[in-house]
């Protein structure tokens, strides 16, 4: 579904969406083609379980854009689908589909394994925008004031430039380090990029976000649990040691 505002204009020979708002041209990519992709990812990972079913897609605007095409010929604008007209569209599949192909026990257990195997994306920051390591600002950020870096006090850390004390600040700049580089994380690594000295309280702030770690000693590498990467995430780990 595409909440967009704007005259919309579906180009099916570029394979673009084209938005016109306050004399501003956005290019964006064809919603059509992301939803054929989507089918096909979906139908290649029922069929390695051994599921076959018929699939549909459709192209929702929930917004009130007006809707123009290049090629009123293409049959893929069919997929084109107004949010007033999208129960009619679903009756109408409806009606193509009378045959149940699975139980209700079966779609349930389809519904769980495709759960199970969800995976948040990952974006390669270095090769996606093209930027160097050094590039990366590394420090912890007042979560007040914006200020990098905040200083470690005992329990706290502490920011210079408006005094703010918070004791989990550092968690912030490890979702950052997750993101940029992924999970596995050094002692030295950790150090470095949160402008730490202390390798045994580095230490002791690995071992309260990692879920595990290889190694022993200097050659210990810790990996870093997905759910720092919300900061509303209810936390099964233990942040109060």
């Amino acid at each position: 579904m595409k909440n967009i505002i704007g005259k919309l204009t579906f180009d099916t020979a570029m394979l673009q969406l084209i938005r016109e708002l306050d004399d501003t041209l956005d290019i964006y990519d064809d919603p059509i083609s992301q939803a054929n992709h989507l089918t096909d990812s979906l139908r290649q990972w029922l069929s390695k379980r051994g599921v076959f079913l018929p699939i549909r897609n459709h192209v929702v605007i929930a917004s009130a854009a007006q809707i123009q095409v290049t090629d009123l010929n293409n049959d893929q604008i069919k997929k084109i689908v107004r949010r007033a007209n999208l129960k009619s569209e679903l009756l109408k599949i409806n009606k193509q589909f009378t045959e149940a192909h699975l139980s209700a026990g079966e779609l349930d257990k389809i519904a769980a394994n495709l759960l199970a195997a969800h995976q948040k994306k990952m974006i390669q920051p270095f090769k996606t925008f093209k930027i160097q390591s050094e590039q990366i600002k590394k420090g912890v950020q007042c979560p007040n004031c914006g200020a990098t870096p905040v200083e470690k006090v005992k329990q706290r850390w502490i920011c210079r430039a408006c005094d703010h004390h918070a004791r989990f600040a550092y968690l912030t700049a490890l979702r950052d380090y997750f993101l940029i580089y992924g999970p596995a994380i050094t002692n030295s690594q950790c150090r470095d990029f949160l402008n730490l000295g202390s390798e045994s309280t580095t230490r002791r702030l690995l071992h309260r976000t990692a879920l595990h770690f290889d190694g022993n000693k200097k050659s210990r590498i810790y990996y870093l649990s997905e759910e720092i990467l919300d900061e509303k995430a209810n936390w099964s780990i233990n942040l109060s040691k």
